[in-house]
């Protein structure tokens, strides 16, 4: 297949091994705040031999081999979000925060777990990078993980989130990562509502629905104030026509990225960071799991009941009137297709059971013997009709 490949893209050896699937990983790095330079390209290309690599994002999958850049120093120069999954138990996330956690490492460190959850800070000023990568092997994780490949563009409000002081992302990779005799890190506010990009983030590490709501028991609900938006309009306002001016000028003529991604540091530096709310629990991670097995258990029970409950009125609308489910069940079979045939023997099959042990073997059983008279060359029919005993 050909690829349209402008002037800044650089394409080499993107390949699928079509024969061998045992192994796969797949890598994926994107550059938000501004695109790669000529010198960060330049580092990019020298970290791998394959893969597609523009100035905003480099892409590269492998079967049964392995890659052999550096992830971390990639991310120091130039890339700010970065997801590798492999089927053999790789679930890999890193997050550069430019000027660093609110709080600084100070406030992460509750959330941090060796060689789990770590921040590699820069040499010099307050940036760094959040890598979340948990242990796991093939017995852990599912092999495969639905649209990998559109994954990192839809967690690129969490980095947004995590730079504004956001607990919620770091509570998320503490549930992925932790092993049982782990002490609960503070329960961060909002929990019970979680956006998309938390939620996506939430299902990449295989983080139970029940095991989160359990946690949520203790989450304090989220207000306005925590979250609040960025003051885009006062900040603005404080600027002179010359100044607003200069600023078009440079959307307009420079990369408009990088003049986004320097006027939001420029607006966030005039927001106090607001701590985000937490409770403290004295919770273990093996506490919280049998906590949430009990829940698991709650809502498999209620789900049980009320699928009962919907096939009971199911059955019970089915024998308040035969004849018209009769008329129904001739109308799908007239149709002669093998999809309509089985939805027809399905229907006949909860009208035998709807009318009971009594009359329903009786009269379902004449259906069916009507259906082949009239439908004599349905083969298809008539073998499900005897598979499931009407005939």
């Amino acid at each position: 297949m050909t690829l349209y490949k402008p002037p800044e893209t650089i394409t080499v050896n993107h390949c699928r091994n079509s024969t061998h699937m045992s192994e796969y990983q797949f890598l994926h790095f994107l550059a938000i705040d501004r695109p790669l330079d000529h010198e960060q390209l330049k580092y990019m290309r020298r970290q791998s031999g394959r893969g597609t690599l523009t100035r905003r994002e480099f892409t590269a999958e492998y079967h049964d081999d392995d890659f052999d850049g550096k992830p971390l120093g990639m991310m120091r120069r130039g890339f700010d979000l970065h997801v590798h999954f492999a089927n053999f138990g790789i679930r890999q996330l890193m997050f550069r925060l430019p000027h660093g956690f609110p709080g600084g490492v100070t406030a992460l460190q509750p959330w941090l777990i060796k060689h789990q959850i770590v921040w590699s800070q820069d040499k010099t000023g307050p940036g760094g990078v959040l890598q979340v990568n948990p242990e796991g092997d093939t017995e852990r994780w599912n092999d495969y993980f639905c649209d990998i490949e559109d994954l990192l563009q839809e967690l690129v409000p969490v980095r947004e989130l995590l730079i504004q002081g956001d607990l919620r992302p770091l509570y998320l990779a503490w549930l992925g990562c932790a092993p049982p005799e782990a002490e609960e890190p503070p329960v961060p506010a909002g929990l019970k509502a979680l956006p998309q990009p938390l939620q996506l983030m939430a299902d990449f590490y295989e983080v139970r629905e029940c095991l989160i709501q359990v946690a949520a028991d203790e989450s304090a609900a989220i207000s306005e104030t925590v979250a609040p938006q960025l003051p885009i309009l006062p900040w603005l306002e404080k600027k002179s026509e010359k100044q607003r001016i200069a600023l078009l000028e440079q959307l307009l003529n420079d990369d408009s990225g990088a003049v986004r991604a320097d006027v939001l540091q420029s607006i966030r530096e005039t927001v106090t960071p607001i701590q985000w709310p937490t409770t403290k629990t004295f919770r273990t991670m093996e506490e919280l799991l049998q906590l949430a097995e009990v829940r698991n258990q709650v809502l498999e029970r209620e789900k049980q009941a009320a699928e009962e409950e919907q096939r009971r009125k199911h059955l019970a609308a089915l024998a308040e009137n035969p004849d018209r489910i009769v008329k129904k069940i001739t109308k799908l079979v007239s149709q002669r297709t093998l999809a309509n045939y089985s939805e027809a023997v399905t229907l006949l099959c909860d009208l035998r059971e709807a009318l009971g042990p009594s009359a329903g073997p009786h009269f379902t059983s004449s259906v069916a013997t009507q259906l082949r008279q009239t439908f004599r060359h349905t083969t298809g029919l008539i073998g499900d009709l005897k598979k499931h005993g009407f005939l």
